[in-house]
């Protein structure tokens, strides 16, 4: 699904399904949070007797995503990960050609 909000437009699918139809540098940032590979159960719920479920595809760094957003991107990618998972990301982003700036 597409929706145009003005100069921006919002998509809603499997981004790695969606993003392979965006042109070559079409998209100015790219902001992500992807699993860390931690196998992360958040203990906070309402319903104080059950836990919420475990993060799909958490058990390893979620990692293969950089190459599509590399190639849409035109200005820059801001990447949220855990500070024990930096080298498999940082990896992940210099194997797109990204120019690793900060992290």
């Amino acid at each position: 699904m597409k929706v145009e909000l003005g100069d921006c437009t919002l998509y809603h699918g499997d981004c790695l399904e969606v993003m392979k139809d965006f042109p070559d540098n079409s998209v100015d940032v790219v902001i992500v949070d992807p699993p860390y590979g931690i196998d992360y159960q958040s203990a906070w719920r309402t319903d104080k007797t059950q836990w919420k479920s475990k993060i799909k595809n958490d058990k390893t760094p979620f990692l293969g995503w950089s190459k599509d957003i590399g190639r849409i991107t035109k200005i820059a990618i801001y990447v949220f990960y855990r500070w024990d998972k930096q080298k498999d990301f940082y990896y992940e982003l210099m194997s797109a050609g990204f120019a690793i700036k900060s992290q």
